[in-house]
């Protein structure tokens, strides 16, 4: 998120900077997911924003999609939600996921 900076203290971190109540674009989303696949080889890996509602979740549905984990957004919504049933994601997050699912 962008309001929360941190301190990574040597540890591998990324940040695709988008600000709470704002949809992530389409090219924030591959962003993140490059991010997301990038910083898996590392290890365990945590992806989070400020609540861990929408902009985490969002990030991780479009790393689910440009990776082949997903097939289509209600599939990687679904995944996630076996794991946070609390997200909350709007239209406008679909309509991101959906415009990165076709960029593809």
């Amino acid at each position: 998120c962008a309001e929360l900076p941190i301190n990574p203290q040597g540890r591998a971190y990324a940040c695709v900077p988008v600000l709470d109540l704002i949809t992530p674009t389409a090219d924030e989303c591959l962003k993140a997911a490059h991010a997301i696949e990038r910083l898996r080889m590392s290890g365990p890996l945590l992806v989070c924003c400020a609540l861990g509602y929408s902009r985490s979740a969002t990030a991780v549905a479009a790393w689910l999609l440009t990776t082949g984990r997903a097939a289509t957004v209600d599939q990687a919504l679904a995944i996630i939600r076996t794991a946070r049933a609390t997200v909350v994601l709007h239209p406008a997050h679909r309509k991101a996921l959906e415009g990165l699912h076709h960029a593809r």
